[in-house]
């Protein structure tokens, strides 16, 4: 029946009609999926500088409270990161933020909250952290002249500060 109204000629034209279109829908899903991927990577640059700010904030703007500051009860001012939703494989270390902020790494810490402290959730390395899943958390970054006893070992290294971030729950 088919063959009747279009011809042998109109067949083929409608299944090359057809391969277009398919082409058509593919192309323009990858253009969507590049898109998402650069929105997500876009959110990686921008949440990496914010926490490196954030450490230059608090390096500039030290705790002028002498003695030793318990990472797990950040002081009411430290710079904070509130609701900050952060991406499985985001990671952050302490080589990148020595470089960034020009502080020994032996005086950069990371405390993470006992109920985050956990391997599915963030690995805390003595070298950095490393998100597992996706979290929104409430950062704090703080830094303090360090006493003689401090854990860090910072006055060795001739440092006057001490840099800490802490990771809360939100």
């Amino acid at each position: 029946m088919i063959s009747k109204v279009l011809g042998k000629k109109g067949q083929e034209m409608a299944v090359f009609a057809v391969l277009i279109g398919v082409i058509l829908a593919f192309s323009i899903l990858a253009i969507i999926y590049s898109i998402f991927t650069q929105l997500e990577q876009q959110k990686v640059v921008v949440l990496n500088n914010q926490v490196l700010t954030s450490f230059e904030d608090a390096k500039d703007n030290p705790i002028q409270r002498p003695g030793y500051v318990d990472p797990s009860t950040p002081p009411a001012n430290a710079i904070l990161l509130k609701g900050s939703l952060f991406f499985p494989g985001f990671s952050v270390f302490k080589k990148t933020i020595s470089e960034r902020i020009n502080l020994p790494e032996e005086c950069i810490a990371f405390s993470v909250h006992e109920n985050l402290d956990n391997p599915a959730y963030i690995e805390n390395f003595e070298d950095g952290l490393v998100f597992k899943k996706r979290l929104r958390v409430n950062i704090f970054f703080f830094c303090y002249t360090p006493v003689s006893d401090s854990n860090l070992g910072c006055k060795e290294k001739g440092s006057s500060l001490e840099c800490i971030m802490r990771v809360n729950p939100f």
